[in-house]
């Protein structure tokens, strides 16, 4: 960042997934990542999917938690999405392939809910 900005909000997340079964689960992280790399995690939100017909693409759509958070001059974010977490349920299966995308028709969007202030 070349300033300091604030989040003030519940950033919210869209991507494509296409999964390989009909249930899966995803969850999503949100960190602040600093000059040498180490990272603060600011929040996360599991997703669940079931009954979906495997191999079709479903947008997945989630809100991280709310939160107000400086992101200093110099530190960028980073999205990191995993399918299993110990404090969650996964129904992702050890086998199943999960494809993420994004195209111009369905583009893949992380929106930040910068303080205009």
């Amino acid at each position: 960042m070349p300033q300091d900005r604030i989040i003030s909000g519940a950033p919210q997340l869209t991507v494509p997934v296409t999964p390989s079964d009909a249930d899966f689960t995803v969850v999503s992280y949100l960190y602040d990542v600093d000059e040498m790399g180490a990272a603060t995690l600011l929040g996360h939100a599991p997703y669940t999917g079931t009954n979906l017909s495997p191999g079709a693409t479903t947008d997945v759509r989630l809100s991280l938690q709310p939160l107000r958070y400086t992101v200093p001059v110099g530190h960028r974010l980073s999205l990191v999405i995993d399918t299993d977490d110990e404090h969650y349920r996964s129904e992702t299966a050890t086998s199943e392939r999960l494809t993420f995308g994004s195209t111009p028709t369905r583009p893949a969007i992380l929106d930040i809910p910068w303080d205009q202030r």
